[in-house]
C-alpha cells in the first residue's frame, strides 16, 4: 500500500525536520526544539582552610551573594539596560535556537538529543509565559513561539514512536484558540492514531480536518481524502485478518 500523503506543515524557521514523520500517514511537518535555562546549586564552603585562625571572608559584604551567583550561572541576570520587551525577545531567540538545534539532531538521527532539546524549548516557553504575565506583555505577540515549541515537541514524540505523548501534545495545541481549527494539526493527530493502530480515531481526525479545508485548498483536501481512503484499506486488511484467524 502506498504511503499516506503529507499535509505539508513546516517550521517557518527550518524545514529540516521533514524526516520527523516520514513513517506516518500524511504528516504535517513541523519545528524542532531547544534547551531550557539550567540551574546550578550554590556551593557550600567549609570554614577551615588549614590556615589556623585565619578569619572567614564575607562574600556578601563584598557585594556577592549565593542568589546572585546562581542567577549568573543560569544566565538569568539581564543587562541593566535591558527592557522587559528586550528580555522577552532574547528568550524568544533562545527558544528558536533550541528549535534549530533540535532540527539538526533530528536530521542526524540523534533522537535522545531531539527529545531533550524539544523538552527544553517547552520548558523555556513556560518561563517566558510567566515573564510576559508579570511584565504585562501582550501574549499574542509571541503566540507563534508557544505554538512552535509545542508543535515541535509533538513531532519529536511522534518521530520517537512515543505515540501517547504525541497524541496528548497535538491535543494540547488544538486547545489553543488560534489553532483550534487547524486542519494540518488534526491531520498530524490522525497520523499518530494511525501509527498506534487506532484507525477509527484516525478517520475522525481526518474528517474533522477536512471540515476545515475549503475547496480553495484542493491539494490539501485531496491529501486528507487520500489518507482517509488508505486508512479504510488498512481497516479492511485488519478485519480480513481477524476473520481469517477467528479473532474477535
Amino acid at each position: 500500500m502506498a504511503g499516506l500523503s503529507s499535509s505539508g506543515l513546516q517550521n517557518p524557521r527550518t524545514t529540516s525536520a521533514r524526516a520527523a514523520t516520514a513513517r506516518s500517514p500524511g504528516t504535517a511537518r513541523g519545528a524542532t526544539s531547544r534547551g531550557m535555562m539550567g540551574s546550578r546549586a550554590g556551593t557550600a564552603y567549609g570554614d577551615d582552610d588549614g590556615a589556623g585562625n585565619r578569619p572567614l571572608t564575607s562574600m556578601r559584604g563584598a557585594g556577592f551573594s549565593e542568589e546572585a551567583a546562581r542567577k549568573k550561572l543560569r544566565g538569568e541576570e539581564k543587562e541593566k539596560s535591558e527592557t522587559p520587551q528586550q528580555t522577552n525577545k532574547r528568550i524568544e531567540n533562545e527558544i528558536m535556537k533550541l528549535i534549530d538545534e533540535c532540527s539538526h539532531h533530528l536530521v542526524n538521527g540523534d533522537m535522545d538529543s531531539v527529545i531533550k532539546k524539544a523538552s527544553d524549548a517547552v520548558a523555556k516557553e513556560k518561563i517566558i509565559a510567566k515573564f510576559r504575565a508579570a511584565e504585562n506583555i501582550d501574549p499574542t505577540l509571541t503566540i507563534d513561539v508557544t505554538f512552535m515549541a509545542k508543535l515541535n515537541m509533538a513531532i519529536c514524540y511522534q518521530s520517537n514512536a512515543l505515540l501517547d505523548e504525541a497524541i496528548s501534545a497535538y491535543q494540547d495545541i488544538l486547545k489553543m484558540k488560534a489553532y483550534a481549527t487547524s486542519a494540518k494539526i488534526r491531520t498530524n493527530l490522525g497520523n499518530a492514531y494511525f501509527d498506534k493502530g487506532k484507525y477509527n480515531e484516525a478517520i475522525k481526525c481526518y474528517r474533522k480536518a477536512l471540515d476545515h479545508v475549503s475547496n480553495e485548498f484542493m491539494d490539501l483536501r485531496i491529501k486528507i481524502l487520500s489518507n482517509i481512503a488508505k486508512t479504510f484499506v488498512k481497516m479492511e486488511q485488519v478485519c480480513n485478518y481477524c476473520t481469517l484467524h477467528n479473532v474477535h
